[in-house]
């Protein structure tokens, strides 16, 4: 991973990110269990498909991806996401429960350093 490839995908995540809130928070109603489990599988499909782009990473990497992304969609939450979807939604559990599908969700699927190492000497 260069860091040109991690500065890339971090905002094209952060776009991604932020167009889903807006859409499951002010176009649809949360508050229903299926468009709230359609939200989390929706953020986790994000987050893995963009991490899986990163290429083959060792912890370390992830880990430091994990932590820029989430500071910087707390950044950009609370200074766009606030303006549009209004500041009430930051009380419910259902906004604060996505900043931990985004991690584990990443942690579970990214590519691996170790397997593609074992995978080469087989």
């Amino acid at each position: 991973m260069t860091p040109g490839q991690l500065i890339l995908k971090t905002a094209i995540v952060q776009v991604l990110l932020l167009a889903t809130r807006i859409v499951f928070f002010r176009l649809l109603n949360i508050e229903l269990l299926p468009i709230l489990i359609a939200y989390y599988v929706f953020l986790a499909a994000v987050s893995i498909a963009v991490a899986r782009r990163l290429g083959v990473v060792n912890y370390l990497e992830i880990f430091l991806t994990i932590i820029i992304w989430l500071v910087f969609s707390l950044v950009i939450d609370l200074v766009i996401t606030r303006e549009v979807i209004g500041g009430d939604k930051y009380l419910t559990v259902n906004f604060w429960v996505s900043y931990l599908i985004m991690p584990i969700a990443i942690l579970i699927f990214h590519k691996k350093q170790h397997v593609a190492v074992r995978k080469g000497l087989m």
